[in-house]
């Protein structure tokens, strides 16, 4: 009976094969890694920054949009009479994080108080 080595053909393809497979899964591990971090990254991109005017002491005052009303016709409401009303859309936008100028009634919308009267 003749005695088998260590490297008959049998050990070594199982042996590779294992290895393989290790290695698979050890770069699938890190494909996940990766693609998880890029997701972080891009949806911190689109989270809602904080005090985004929180450099110049920004308050505000909150209000509720009703049936019919837009950003324009907010900021002519809240806005004091000498305020650049493009200017104070633009600012409610941002602060909002509001991608388009469309506004639904019953929406909760935060106005910079620098705007208001």
């Amino acid at each position: 009976m003749r005695e088998q080595s260590w490297m008959s053909p049998s050990k070594y393809v199982a042996r590779s094969t294992s290895r393989s497979r290790r290695e698979q899964g050890g770069a699938r591990a890190g494909h996940i890694v990766l693609s998880l971090v890029f997701i972080v990254l891009v949806l911190a991109h689109f989270v809602p920054q904080r005090g985004v005017l929180a450099g110049s002491g920004a308050q505000f005052v909150m209000t509720t949009v009703r049936q019919g009303d837009t950003l324009w016709d907010i900021a002519v409401r809240m806005s004091k009479d000498d305020a650049d009303i493009r200017r104070v859309i633009f600012d409610v936008r941002k602060v909002n994080n509001l991608v388009s100028t469309r506004v639904m009634p019953g929406d909760v919308l935060r106005v910079p108080k620098k705007w208001c009267r």
